[in-house]
């Protein structure tokens, strides 16, 4: 059975409230709740032959949205176009991604297929290119959200691990100590929930007025 097109749209207007509290929660310290960005961002965009994504029942397919990767395309070395800082905790001696949200030097409104099919948001060289559909579901679908897959999808766990960069850091005593980068995966969701509750188009499409 059809919806009519406006419970679609109120459907759309949840999941934006859903990913308002997310991001709360994850900006409170909750960065499991990321996981639950996945899941919301699953249900608006993701489209398959036995399931519809919501901008498709809103015949919204060709809306553009805002991207705040660095537009760089993969080449030689390690990529992170997500925009993302490190935080460094001198007693923990760890390094720990953390989304920029707003305070982002890279701002395009895209289009869905480009933001959601193509713009590479992680790359190793060229053996390893991950899209925003490829992070949303792994978190979603193999990470917990909905369902879960142990091990890992062996791309998704290069990611959990901190798409092998490693530092090493001078610990009290003159001790030097090698970590990874952690929670690449979780602050990348965070940033991508950010870009769709500060996509206009999107906004407008819920019903919400955009100042």
């Amino acid at each position: 059975m059809t919806m009519p097109s406006n419970e679609i749209v109120e459907q759309l207007e949840k999941q934006l409230r859903f990913l308002e509290r997310s991001a709360k929660a994850y900006d409170e310290g909750e960065h499991d709740d990321a996981i639950r960005i996945a899941t919301s961002i699953r249900v608006i965009c993701h489209q398959t032959s036995n399931s519809t994504s919501l901008l498709s029942m809103l015949g919204a397919s060709g809306i553009n949205l805002l991207s705040t990767s660095q537009q760089e395309l993969p080449g030689p070395g390690l990529g992170l176009n997500v925009a993302n800082n490190l935080m460094f905790d001198v007693m923990k001696m760890t390094l720990t991604a953390a989304p920029m949200t707003s305070d982002v030097a890279h701002r395009m409104i895209v289009s869905f297929d480009g933001w959601w099919n193509r713009e590479v948001v992680f790359f190793n060289n060229e053996t390893l290119q991950i899209t925003r559909r490829d992070l949303v579901l792994w978190l979603a679908n193999k990470d917990g959200g909905a369902h879960v897959e142990v091990p890992p999808p062996a791309r998704y766990k290069v990611v959990q691990d901190g798409m092998n960069f490693t530092w090493t850091l001078g610990a009290p005593g003159g001790v030097e100590k090698k970590v990874q980068v952690s929670e690449f995966q979780l602050a990348a969701l965070r940033q991508f929930a950010y870009e769709l509750l500060n996509s206009p188009e999107l906004l407008t499409l819920a019903g919400r007025q955009i100042q």
